[in-house]
């Protein structure tokens, strides 16, 4: 396991996270969005899931299909952002992400592209499975010759009206509009800004290689830097710390925290708020606070015979402390993964 100096503790009531600071930048080739948010969405409803994906989900109606639309956008209302600013001057070359149906081809898939102005560029049809769960990857060049197109923009010249429209960029998304009255669903993943060295795909990378990139727009701890060390909730945990155990960086009331449930005949069992699989855990025992800690367990982690899982708390019982023995004080840590 390689260790990043990146230890994450928590003891009974108390939670020490201690990372680095964060830092924005505009226009990031090999950047990926966190997630797609919603925008000018009818009928239709954004479920963001664990994994970064999000899911656009059209109810099933009787009538109407036509009127339903939805467009996830990357950096919605962020006025600075690695998929905001001048793509001509950050190396941005183009766009992929991966999208996957419940059985569905949508009536329209599109990108949409908007200047500072709110003039609205378009690239279709992104390509969709009608296979339920095959994943197909879009790679889009930000060439004009590609296919982007604008109807709303009267006249000629349309390629050096592009090229200006790359200089400011709003936001960019996608437009997505059922073909059918029934429930339709799209999943999608890895929307990813490519610079001029060509894709770089999270997919490629591992675990926590795959979270770092759709988080901050980095691939590793090392690239990262002092880019995690924000804390957008506010309650002490920067979002590195958060996003490596599982809490959400954007709820003060999520953290990382212990808790001792019990002691019966078969030991002691502690619990703690973090199920992730981008640590390694380990269980440090004390029976006092000026005593000093001894490792009682480590190398735990989601798939550990040892461990439970219950509602996004992690179970573990120390079969060496039993009912009726003195009081002690336990601390859990975490390492990340190796990449």
């Amino acid at each position: 396991m390689k260790n990043y100096g990146l230890t994450i503790t928590t003891m009974a009531a108390m939670v020490s996270l201690v990372m680095l600071a964060s830092v924005v930048q505009a226009a990031q080739p090999e950047a990926a969005a966190e997630t797609l948010a919603s925008a000018n969405a009818n009928g239709v409803t954004f479920i963001h899931n664990t994994d970064g994906s999000v899911t656009v989900q059209f109810r099933a109606r009787s009538t109407g299909h036509m009127l339903c639309r939805a467009d996830g956008v990357a950096d919605l209302g962020v006025a600075s952002g690695a998929f905001v600013g001048d793509y001509t001057a950050a190396g941005i070359r183009g766009l992929t992400f991966g999208i996957k149906s419940n059985g569905y081809v949508p009536l329209t898939a599109m990108v949409v592209l908007h200047e500072a102005n709110g003039q609205e560029w378009q690239y279709g049809p992104v390509e969709v499975s009608g296979v339920a769960g095959e994943v197909v990857v879009n790679t889009i060049s930000m060439d004009y010759e590609a296919g982007w197109q604008s109807a709303f923009l009267p006249g000629t010249d349309l390629e050096a009206k592009w090229d200006a429209a790359l200089k400011n960029v709003r936001d960019i998304g996608l437009r997505l509009q059922p073909a059918t009255l029934a429930a339709e669903a799209y999943t999608v993943a890895d929307f990813m800004l490519a610079g001029p060295n060509g894709f770089t795909l999270p997919a490629n990378l591992g675990r926590l290689g795959q979270a770092l990139q759709a988080r901050f727009g980095k691939s590793s701890l090392d690239e990262l830097g002092a880019l995690g060390s924000g804390d957008s909730d506010g309650d002490g945990a920067s979002d590195l710390a958060e996003l490596l155990a599982g809490t959400d960086e954007d709820n003060a009331a999520d953290v990382f925290a212990a808790e001792v449930l019990g002691q019966d005949a078969g030991g002691t069992t502690i619990s703690w708020s973090s199920a992730s699989d981008l640590l390694i855990y380990k269980v440090k025992r004390a029976t006092s606070l000026t005593s000093g800690f001894s490792l009682v367990a480590e190398g735990l982690t989601l798939d550990s015979p040892e461990i439970t899982v219950t509602d996004g708390f992690m179970v573990w019982k120390d079969t060496s402390i039993s009912a009726g023995s003195a009081p002690c004080f336990y601390r859990v840590l975490g390492d990340a993964i190796a990449e």
